[in-house]
């Protein structure tokens, strides 16, 4: 029987070669198709983890610029940090939170809770803005700095170079008075160190010496109040610098005619020349009428009320009207008629007036002045034309009537506007070719509060475009439902 089998078995695989053949190609292509499923599914798989990735940083972003607009209206509002204190281990208690919860067991809600710090917030911004807490941060100042006054001339500046102990002293407990560099900002040494003391004494002693201030000193919180404080330094460092800044123009007027008088002024000597009605004067003769005449009101300047910057295109070359020589008998000194051209504003014409009207402070100067009378007005006179803004005189200088009627006066080089000081927007710029406009640093700026924040919108539009690439145009939620 077997030897009969073994023989049958081998005939009937002989006789179908191709069938193992065919069956393993099967197999083989079933594999292969399964390769392909699996790589689909893998791929797909690839796919939805790199946009749920995407989707959470994306997420994760928005969160982080929530935070920032969070902690942004939180610091606005004074609104400190409790989580430590409601945490049991730092010992931090609800009653020392909120003064409303002290002597009470009863849970709190969280909407009752909201509610307590809201109500807080509200009172410490209306402390913030009275008038009490105003008085006691000035009072705590005048204190500690040793002054009477706050103002920009009773401000004592820094002093350099000096050792603390050789500062002025407070003669009641004999330490130095506080001094602050009102040319650095309020954060920075030596400054920040002085406002924590100024702070530190509100709150130990402010109420005692201010007793109107009581409450509001007890409903105002820390942050509003160093803000307070703050504000108040960074007012009487800008009304310190404008004094200082005044005082220099005194002095650079003062030296100016120092200057003068001993033929050093090199400013006013490069003054450009001014249009004259008289074609035969030469520029030089013309140049050394109008500067002696200039000198002499520069020195009236400093007694008069016209010493603001706001006035100095009014002692300019340019703004000088023209001398004509009188004919005078032999051996009689020279005289000389001035003649205001038409186009004068009452303003600028009473300016002169008054400043003429004083008398010369360096009477040596003035006798070696020649006699100028005054003559009739020059008709339709043409303001001159000047290369540089600064040389140029200004609109408030010249009759509105007369400007209206001439607009090409003011984009000529004739006119120029008049600047901050008179109400306008911005200075003058000057318009010489290849000089660029001075911007003014604001050095007293607070740092940009949503400078991180617009940082973190910019990297939402990198991941959503990231996102983009990855579903490359299908949709999501089509990408999941399969």
């Amino acid at each position: 029987m077997s030897t009969a089998t073994g023989p049958l078995s081998m005939t009937n695989g002989s006789r179908n070669p191709n069938a193992n053949l065919e069956r393993l190609n099967a197999a083989v292509s079933a594999i292969e198709e399964l390769q392909v499923q699996v790589r689909d599914i893998k791929e797909k798989a690839d796919k939805k983890m790199a946009v749920l990735r995407t989707e959470n940083e994306i997420l994760k972003s928005s969160v982080e610029e929530l935070s920032e607009h969070v902690s942004f209206l939180a610091t606005m509002l004074g609104v400190r940090n409790e989580e430590d204190e409601l945490d049991g281990e730092n010992g931090g208690s609800l009653s020392e939170i909120d003064p409303t919860l002290r002597g009470t067991s009863e849970p709190v809600s969280e909407a009752s809770s909201s509610a307590n710090k809201l109500s807080a917030m509200e009172l410490s911004f209306a402390a913030s803005k009275s008038k009490a807490i105003q008085n006691v941060i000035i009072d705590t100042l005048k204190i500690h700095i040793g002054t009477d006054s706050l103002a920009g001339a009773s401000l004592p500046s820094f002093p350099f170079g000096i050792g603390e102990e050789r500062w002025p002293k407070n003669p009641v407990d004999q330490k130095p008075y506080m001094r602050f560099n009102w040319d650095t900002a309020y954060n920075k040494s030596p400054n920040a160190e002085a406002l924590e003391k100024i702070f530190n004494s509100l709150r130990a002693t402010g109420a005692k010496r201010c007793p109107a201030a009581d409450e509001d000193l007890e409903n105002i919180c820390d942050n509003d109040l160093k803000e307070r404080i703050k504000d108040k330094f960074v007012s009487m460092a800008q009304e310190f610098k404008s004094k200082r800044k005044e005082q220099a123009r005194i002095q650079e007027l003062e030296d100016r005619h120092a200057a003068a008088e001993e033929n050093l002024d090199e400013e006013l000597a490069d003054e450009p020349a001014i249009v004259i009605t008289t074609a035969s004067r030469d520029r030089a003769s013309k140049n050394s009428r109008v500067s002696s005449k200039l000198k002499a009101r520069v020195r009236k300047r400093v007694k008069s009320g016209y010493a603001d910057p706001k006035y100095d295109a009014a002692f300019i070359v340019n703004a000088m009207s023209d001398d004509e020589e009188m004919q005078t008998r032999e051996g009689e000194a020279k005289k000389y008629i001035s003649r205001a051209p038409d186009w004068r504003s009452d303003e600028f014409t009473k300016l002169y007036s008054e400043i003429d009207a004083i008398p010369d402070p360096n009477p040596d100067a003035a006798a070696k002045s020649r006699q100028r009378l005054r003559g009739d007005i020059v008709p339709n006179a043409i303001p001159p034309k000047a290369k540089v803004v600064s040389t140029r005189v200004r609109r408030w200088m010249v009759k509105p009537e007369l400007l209206n009627a001439n607009e090409d006066w003011m984009i000529s080089g004739r006119v120029g506007p008049n600047g901050k000081a008179w109400g306008d927007e911005e200075d003058p710029i000057e318009d010489t070719k290849g000089k660029k406009r001075k911007v003014e640093p604001n050095v007293l700026a607070e740092e940009k509060v949503f400078k991180k924040s617009r940082n973190v919108k910019g990297k939402q539009v990198v991941l959503k475009e990231k996102l983009d690439n990855v579903l490359g145009g299908c949709n999501a939620d089509e990408l999941f439902d399969e």
